[in-house]
């Protein structure tokens, strides 16, 4: 099946030309149409009447292309009789849209000839481009493709220089469709992607729709259906935006294209269906030669190859009627295959003879040598403007540099002048201002220091008193609380000993016990942070197996982690050397370990792991627990913010733990960071340098 390209020409144009406005509903039209009737009645400049006429027969023509014709009959009339000569050519420039839109492409081509000589005459560019624009198309539907591709050409050098992204659009798609008729796939999809590229910028639905619907017609005849694909989604979500019933068919016979390609029926014979009614019901001729083209190829493609070519015949004879044949090598090959299949090989041979003929004379040998001789004047006239362009930027640069080099010398001179007046003149007073600046720097350099030392004695102060109010805390609650319940449970044993059966004296002992621990590793992390913070610990380094200090650290909190049924995993490797104060990292993994444990659920898992980082080794102790916001994570480390929190069997904390590990750690030249999670858990991670090899 090959793609229906001087359709693409067609539509392009047809939506330039007559829907400048295609988002404006037909109300909306008609009321321009009467705002300007009634401006008529009242206009006394009769060239005006004569523009008023023009832009009425303008907005018809998406409605009603009789009274299009009716209103330049009445424009034309009196433009010749005032002898209005830009009124007179508006008048045949409309007159070659509306025959054009009839299927008239002979009378077209005269009305645009008309029409140039006196947009010629006037020397008026923007009109002579749409002309050229105009006849390409016309020309395009004849034997004369060279014709067409020479106006396209004309247009496009005018386009350029004009910069009209409107009418490159136009001219890159009639290019990409002569390109398709010479079968270069490459360069008609490259033309059809320029268009896209502009007609996106532009914005208009219409306009993005119909080179979809070509770039997927491209791609659907040479059997790139993946690649039609994402086309065909896009144009799919664009339809509801078009309100041209003449685009719609065209877009709806596009699609019935793309589904018989991929032998989907039901769905060809839908949209067939719908483009049919738009044309039965609008006189379309031109679209309805296609729809019975793509009837006829639905029918070939389920081999009803009787039925098939009884639509080729309406096309041809319906396109031979308004003089269209650029479809004809596809139909007639399309025939010849099905009358062969029907073993009428004398008729096979007839319309395969009948193909070649159309195919010769659309694919003429002279439209192919324009084309290249059109793309080599235009790669030269690129690279000329690139040349001409660099060799302007050099002559910018050289001049630039130039005035720079003199004004730079001017301001040196100027500036030497003003420094040796300003030199000798306050030569006098400089040893004054030096003496002066000398003590003013003096005073600065003290005010300064008290400053700073202000600084650090006020930061010293809200630390000592946020490490007061954490030790009052921990005496007055931490501390106390675990003290009354050690007396309590003690007492009541003592005073009611044998009030009590064995089982529950010995629970009592185990919490007596439990509260003792917490008490005791509370005061050792308290003593601990007491002698940091008096900087009387004494750091004394060397090197220890990691894996040995680890289990030397966790090993009195192995029965706690017993106790909630933990699954511990310790993958450190037993051969990392570390280098640290031994004692200060047993207290570090120790609390780290010890907080895995509190925070964790009954039978979870707790992993310890070391990954070597260059000079370093960083483990990680991760638990499965309850884990912590970001809020928590952000105020772990610091001391003025209350972050201790009740364990999963109720087991209280103070907080100190962690923010003596993070001084413990730095002590130790390493890090620490925290990785967690709501309900999934925590990760804390400290640095250790490894020993040296």
């Amino acid at each position: 099946m090959k793609i229906d390209s001087i359709h693409f020409l067609f539509y392009l144009f047809v939506f330039f030309l007559f829907c400048t406005f295609p988002g404006k509903a037909q109300e909306q039209d008609l009321l321009i149409i009467d705002s300007l009737k009634k401006a008529i009645l009242t206009e006394k400049q009769q060239q005006k009447i004569v523009d008023n006429n023009n832009q009425i027969a303008y907005t018809f023509a998406s409605i009603n292309i009789d009274s299009t014709l009716y209103y330049i009959e009445k424009a034309s009339e009196l433009a010749q009789k005032i002898n209005y000569k830009k009124g007179i050519a508006e008048c045949h420039y409309y007159n070659a849209r509306s025959f054009i839109q009839k299927g008239e492409l002979t009378k077209a081509i005269e009305s645009y000839n008309e029409s140039l000589k006196i947009y010629n005459y006037l020397n008026d560019t923007v009109n002579i481009l749409n002309i050229y624009r105009g006849l390409s198309y016309a020309y395009s539907y004849s034997a004369s493709q060279i014709i067409s591709l020479d106006y396209s050409l004309k247009a496009l050098e005018i386009a350029e220089e004009l910069k009209d992204s409107l009418s490159l659009s136009v001219i890159y798609n009639n290019i990409a469709a002569i390109y398709h008729k010479l079968d270069n796939y490459e360069s008609a999809v490259y033309y059809f992607q320029k268009t896209l590229e502009l007609d996106l910028i532009s914005g208009k639905s219409p306009d993005i729709a119909i080179t979809y619907s070509n770039l997927g017609m491209v791609k659907v005849e040479n059997g790139n259906f993946e690649e039609a694909v994402s086309d065909y989604s896009k144009l799919k979500a664009i339809l509801p935006d078009i309100e041209s019933d003449y685009v719609r068919s065209y877009i709806y016979l596009s699609f019935a294209g793309y589904h018989t390609g991929l032998a989907e029926y039901d769905s060809a014979n839908y949209y067939i269906t719908l483009a049919d009614h738009i044309c039965s019901d609008k006189n379309y001729l031109q679209i309805q030669t296609r729809v019975y083209r793509r009837t006829g190829e639905l029918l070939f493609k389920q081999k009803r190859f009787e039925e098939a070519i009884s639509y080729f015949d309406k096309s041809i004879e319906l396109a031979k009627s308004i003089q269209i044949f650029e479809k004809f090598p596809t139909i007639y090959n399309m025939k010849a295959i099905a009358c062969s299949e029907l073993g009428r090989f004398e008729e096979a041979y007839y319309n395969s003879q009948e193909g070649i003929r159309f195919r010769d004379s659309l694919q003429n040998k002279k439209i192919a040598v324009s084309l290249a001789e059109f793309e080599n004047e235009h790669k030269l006239k690129l690279e000329k403007e690139l040349l001409d362009q660099q060799a302007k930027n050099t002559t910018i640069q050289l001049k630039f540099k130039l005035r720079l080099a003199i004004v730079t010398s001017a301001l040196l001179l100027i500036s030497i002048v003003i420094f040796i007046y300003f030199f000798l003149r306050q030569r006098k007073s400089k040893l004054i201002l030096q003496k002066q600046h000398a003590i003013i720097n003096e005073q600065k350099s003290l005010i300064e220091d008290n400053f700073n030392k202000l600084q650090l004695n006020e930061q010293k102060l809200q630390k000592l008193n946020a490490t007061k109010d954490k030790l009052f805390s921990i005496v007055a609650h931490d501390l106390r609380s675990p003290f009354n319940a050690l007396l309590g449970f003690s007492n009541e044993l003592s005073e009611n000993y044998e009030s009590y059966d064995d089982k529950l004296r010995k629970k009592m002992i185990s919490l007596i016990s439990a509260s003792s621990e917490s008490t005791l590793f509370l005061l050792e992390n308290l003593l601990n942070w007491a002698r940091s913070q008096s900087e009387s610990i004494m750091i004394q380094k060397g090197e220890y197996n990691l894996k040995k200090l680890i289990e030397e650290s966790i090993s009195p909190y192995l029965g706690s982690a017993e106790i909630k049924l933990l699954h511990l995993n310790n993958f450190v490797s037993d051969n990392i050397k570390i280098w640290g104060d031994k004692e200060i990292l047993k207290v570090v993994i120790s609390n780290l370990f010890s907080n895995a444990i509190k925070f964790s659920h009954k039978k979870g898992e707790i992993i310890i792991s070391c990954t070597k980082q260059a000079k370093l080794a960083e483990v990680c102790i991760q638990d499965s627990g309850i884990g912590m916001n970001k809020k928590i994570t952000d105020s772990l480390f610091t001391i003025d913010k209350n972050t201790s929190r009740i364990g999963t069997l109720n087991e209280k904390g103070t907080g100190l733990g962690l923010i003596l590990c993070r001084e413990f750690i730095q002590m130790n030249d390493g890090t620490i960071r925290v990785k967690s999670e709501e309900n999934k858990g925590s990760t804390f991670c400290i640095t250790i340098p490894l020993a040296e090899v």
